[in-house]
């Protein structure tokens, strides 16, 4: 199981230039301390759509950190939040 998380407005998905990866590190680093912390379960926050990268809002995945790892690997390869999400729930 996973959370999906949505963001908006986030600074620096404004600031970002010339990119091609989502930029909101900073953010899904906070959201991983905060409910690690908050559940006493080792957690990890992706981040798979980005404002900077034309997307409506960013979206992250959250959820335990060996069912999340391979999100990583899927958003370096360019995959999409649908099939990420896809790959998760099959």
């Amino acid at each position: 199981k996973c959370m999906l998380i949505r963001g908006w407005d986030d600074l620096f998905a404004k600031l970002a230039e010339n990119t091609t990866k989502p930029v909101c590190h900073m953010e899904a680093g906070a959201l991983t301390a905060f409910f690690s912390q908050l559940t006493g379960r080792e957690l990890l926050c992706v981040q798979t759509t980005c404002e900077s990268l034309g997307a409506d809002y960013n979206r992250f995945v959250l959820g335990l950190t060996r069912r999340i790892e391979p999100v990583t690997a899927m958003v370096e390869q360019g995959m999409s939040h649908d099939d990420i999400m896809a790959s998760l729930c099959a």
